[in-house]
């Protein structure tokens, strides 16, 4: 498998002419007319437009779809990515995670979280050739550059489309030593899920150039998953404890039940530590 860059073709690297109306501000009796009449009729499509989009989320999955940003110390066109992905965090039905891989990097980022196995895992499963950053995985079975926003909404929006009839929901419960979460049972699926539990914190700065303002902040940074075997449909709890060095080192945990193999994710449910955020 080759390690390419993908170059972007974002506007903000075009220049975009915006088209401007050349009828004046204050109109004619027949242009207001015309206005109102056509206008008006593109407002009337707009608002049902709206009404179907209403509809198409009440009709959404309940299970919020995991988005995986693949990003890297020194890839130039990560930052863009990598501010999209915070965006994406603050939204209810997506689970945003940063893994960190290091095939750009230099020597002394070697010590980060590295994730390149599970990038490369996700390529092969998918059909790809080759691996990227900023490289965007929807629900473990779309992909998108990260820097594309109008395009990973989109696969988003296809990925809560092809889960519409998702209802596998993941509770969690916590004390101060311990996290349980619970599987619920299913004859949906009959396919084996991994579960995965991945250890994240909810920001990380590292100093790309030392002494200057290259910084790079990433959110939701995974950690390296750990597998608690296969689910096969039957209800299960898992328990982790909770240490004061596990406190202090991440911030909660996110948990997948994923086709086995690294496939689509089913479900998924991120849980903060005593309720950090």
């Amino acid at each position: 498998m080759s390690i390419s860059r993908e170059e972007p073709t974002l506007c903000g690297h075009k220049k975009v002419t915006p088209l401007i109306p050349r009828f004046p501000l204050r109109l004619t009796p027949m242009w207001d007319d015309i206005c109102k009449r056509v206008f008006g009729g593109l407002w009337a499509i707009g608002l049902l437009g709206m009404a179907g989009q209403a509809l198409a989320e009440e009709e959404a999955p309940t299970n919020p779809i995991v988005v995986e940003l693949f990003t890297a110390h020194d890839c130039p066109y990560c930052p863009p990515a990598n501010a999209y992905l915070k965006t994406l965090s603050t939204r209810g039905d997506v689970i945003a995670l940063s893994f960190i891989v290091d095939y750009w990097d230099k020597p002394e980022f070697k010590d980060l979280p590295n994730h390149e196995q599970r990038q490369r895992t996700y390529g092969w499963m998918i059909g790809k050739n080759s691996v990227y950053t900023p490289e965007m995985v929807i629900g473990g079975a779309r992909h998108a550059a990260g820097y594309r926003r109008l395009k990973v909404a989109g696969k988003i929006r296809d990925e809560q489309k092809a889960q519409s009839g998702n209802n596998l929901a993941i509770n969690a419960s916590q004390t101060p030593q311990f996290l349980k979460f619970h599987l619920p049972a299913s004859t949906t699926y009959t396919k084996p899920h991994d579960i995965v539990l991945i250890p994240y914190k909810s920001e990380m700065t590292v100093s790309v150039s030392p002494g200057t303002r290259d910084d790079r902040t990433y959110t939701n940074v995974a950690f390296r998953p750990r597998s608690f075997g296969l689910w096969h449909g039957e209800e299960r709890a898992i328990t982790i404890g909770i240490s004061e060095d596990t406190k202090d080192t991440i911030t909660g945990f996110t948990i997948l039940l994923q086709e086995q193999g690294q496939g689509v994710i089913h479900a998924a449910k991120m849980v903060p530590i005593d309720g950090r955020s």
